[in-house]
């Protein structure tokens, strides 16, 4: 019942969204200049590797489809992209070079909580926008106005109705969480966000163990969850460690229910775990297997474009109308892309993110909160026939 609903929702307005997508702004003027550059923040170095290329394809073909259009305000847009490596110190110090070097109108990023901790408190004092498609942990909007946004749902309004369901469909009562300590998202994920929606479900936690990002054996972990012999897992990891945690799981034969956060949703939680991750579940605001006209054609398109062809998550979508919201924001918000003007463009800017509502994107119809958090519908998936299935 609520896959057919979400489906019908999305379906009604799908011409509409068409139709906003591909027009320009109303009451749109020439820009000056020419081009318009924007900044990217992503990890492109280490094991968040795939989730940046995705981060990039979902940009990517937003800025190749404006531009084939007439680009904004009649100027084709340039990302200046670079490498955070995953690493908040290399954050600080390319925001910077982004703000007041390359003078770009916004910055797309960073990837991570943990960078976004580091990196939307320079935003604020460097006075540019900077919009993560992806960071989710509890409260960084919140904590880093007026200049920062998320485009991504954070966990904890993603999570809520979906554990309550996830629970009442599998008659749970007691669980244990699994979180990765280093990881700024995990660590939220599974101390914060997780256990308060487990108790309002009535769901009892028996233990809460901790893990370091980067940890490969979790046999002794679960080798101690099977003796607690819980009803249900939380794995609060990225999708690495993920896979390996429920491939242990399966390999000693603990019989679990199994849920990860937004990490796991990324087609690479399926990749290296292969069949062990099967009947897994995760939570998504993004389903790479809808079948709403617009966003199928966007994930056709996706899947062209990416090297291993797998389809996009939240992460890709969510990137992909972070572009065409901000030619939207510049196009209505009286940006004009003069060199004099950017302190005032900037704030325009901010601006227009700050009174974002009801944006029908690939990624869901999204209205930012007072915090600068995406408001928007949420998915609960299982890995089934190794790909990602709505749950009814």
């Amino acid at each position: 019942m609520h896959a057919r609903c979400a489906a019908l929702r999305i379906t009604l307005v799908a011409l509409t969204i068409a139709v906003m997508l591909a027009a320009p702004s109303s009451g749109w003027s020439k820009l000056a200049g020419k081009e318009v550059t924007l900044g990217m923040l992503i990890p492109l170095t280490g094991p968040l590797g795939p989730e940046a290329i995705r981060l990039r394809i979902g940009a990517n073909l937003a800025v190749q489809e404006i531009n084939a259009s007439g680009g904004i305000g009649g100027l084709p847009i340039r990302i200046i992209e670079y490498d955070t490596r995953n690493n908040p110190g290399d954050g600080i110090r390319l925001i910077k070079k982004l703000a007041q070097e390359d003078k770009v109108l916004e910055v797309i990023g960073p990837l991570t909580s943990t960078e976004c901790e580091i990196v939307f408190p320079i935003a604020n004092q460097l006075k540019i926008v900077a919009t993560s498609p992806s960071a989710a942990a509890p409260g960084i909007g919140a904590r880093n106005r007026p200049w920062a946004f998320r485009t991504a749902l954070s966990s904890e309004k993603l999570n809520r109705p979906l554990v309550k369901r996830w629970v009442a469909k599998h008659g749970l009562k007691t669980a244990v969480i699994i979180t990765d300590s280093k990881d700024r998202f995990s660590f939220s994920y599974g101390t914060q966000a997780m256990p308060p929606l487990l108790e309002e479900a009535g769901v009892k936690i028996l233990d809460r163990p901790m893990f370091v990002q980067g940890d490969v054996d979790f046999s002794a972990h679960v080798t101690k969850i099977k003796t607690q012999k819980p009803d249900a897992l939380v794995v609060a990891a990225l999708y690495t460690e993920g896979s390996n945690i429920v491939r242990e799981v399966r390999r000693q034969q603990v019989p679990v229910q199994i849920i990860g956060g937004i990490p796991l949703g990324s087609a690479q939680f399926i990749t290296l775990g292969g069949e062990a991750v099967e009947n897994a579940y995760v939570v998504s605001s993004f389903w790479d297997g809808n079948p709403t006209p617009f966003i199928k054609q966007f994930i056709d398109k996706f899947i062209a474009a990416h090297p291993q062809q797998q389809p996009p998550n939240d992460t890709s979508a969510n990137a992909y109308d972070t572009v065409y919201i901000t030619k939207k924001i510049i196009e209505a918000g009286g940006v004009t892309n003069k060199p004099e003007d950017l302190a005032s463009d900037r704030e325009k800017i901010r601006r227009g993110w700050e009174s974002l509502k009801d944006y029908p994107g690939v990624g869901g119809t999204m209205t930012l909160n007072k915090d600068g958090d995406a408001e928007k519908e949420g998915y609960l998936l299982q890995v089934r026939g190794g790909k990602f299935n709505l749950v009814d």
